[in-house]
């Protein structure tokens, strides 16, 4: 049933929200126990396939993406098989080098004055020497310019990583670094405004 339900899927036969059925009907159609659909049935929706309701309207249904979940997923099994940190970091830059690049020329003006407000946010926290609202506002700047490569993947992977480097971050925030950073942003920012894909 997982294997068979996965494949549909994946193939798009099916979208979110297409009705499978009951339990009963599901094991009917399979030919297999109540017992052994019960179990895939939470295995499936374990892994965030499908939603199963009961009652009126109830059943089961291939279920809606959540990008939050997928993100939150993935930092949980980053942790768990034991990524480094040297290794998520060296994700982190090249996946957000290439969403600065495409936001460069697919960023609207709502994304720009976004990332704008970002930034001064992050340049006050840093004179006023607050770390911890410097390291807030820098992970907004960096989630606000994936979102502005409009580019679904690459955003939340990039959430993904942030969910485990926050803390790394936080653990290392001085105002030198600040100040360093500030001026980096700050360039990021002009080619964003220039649309020059090179200097992002």
């Amino acid at each position: 049933i997982i294997a068979q339900v996965r494949h549909v899927l994946f193939s798009g036969k099916l979208k979110p929200g297409d009705y499978l059925g009951t339990e009963a009907s599901l094991s009917q159609s399979f030919g297999v126990s109540r017992m052994a659909t019960r179990d895939a049935v939470r295995a499936l929706h374990a892994s965030g396939v499908i939603e199963a309701r009961r009652g009126n309207g109830g059943g089961i249904r291939i279920a809606h993406g959540d990008p939050d979940r997928f993100a939150d997923a993935l930092a949980i099994q980053l942790k768990l098989v034991g990524v480094s940190v040297k290794e998520i970091v060296d994700a982190h830059v090249t996946i957000e080098t290439a969403a600065a690049e495409l936001a460069a020329t697919r960023a609207t003006d709502a994304d720009l004055e976004k990332l704008r407000q970002n930034f001064n946010d992050l340049r006050a926290s840093v004179k006023n020497k607050d770390l911890a609202g410097y390291i807030d506002h820098l992970l907004a700047f960096h989630l606000t310019l994936a979102q502005a490569s409009h580019n679904r993947a690459l955003s939340t992977l990039l959430q993904g990583y942030f969910s485990v480097l926050e803390d790394f971050y936080r653990g290392r925030a001085s105002h030198a670094v600040g100040l360093r950073v500030v001026r980096h942003v700050g360039k990021i920012l002009q080619a964003l405004k220039d649309r020059d894909r090179e200097q992002t």
